[in-house]
């Protein structure tokens, strides 16, 4: 079988990412959820740490993937990871150059495009009537 033949995908993994995918979208949507209350709350604990962590070096780059990313999570989770350092050194060093440095609004800014597009992946798989990808 060549590269071209069966879509150029590779054998087996037409729905690897099908259900973990919908699992790992709500729980990106939850960390975004969380983080946000942490900061409302005025949170300075562990928790918010963690979750700040895991939001600037994966949420990002999962939410852009969401809708049309690469099937194989642990491909989708690698990009992901870039793809969120690559946004949050853009953000940081554009708010540095305008001299506004307001890491709340960038999270509120980051936070809201992440949701949406996780809301939009969500609502698409809804829409074709199960979890695949």
């Amino acid at each position: 079988m060549t590269g071209s033949e069966g879509g150029g995908r590779r054998p087996g993994r037409e729905h690897r990412s099908g259900p973990a995918a919908a699992v790992l979208d709500c729980l990106a949507l939850l960390v975004i959820v969380s983080l946000g209350l942490e900061t409302i709350w005025g949170g300075n604990g562990l928790e918010r740490l963690v979750l700040a962590i895991v939001f600037v070096t994966v949420v990002p780059g999962w939410a852009l993937l969401a809708i049309r990313g690469p099937e194989d999570l642990v491909t989708r989770f690698a990009v992901a990871v870039g793809l969120s350092l690559a946004l949050g050194a853009l953000g940081t060093t554009a708010m540095v150059w305008i001299r506004i440095w307001s890491p709340v609004v960038y999270f509120a800014v980051v936070a809201g495009g992440a949701a949406c597009c996780l809301a939009a992946a969500i609502a698409l798989r809804l829409r074709r009537g199960g979890t695949g990808s």
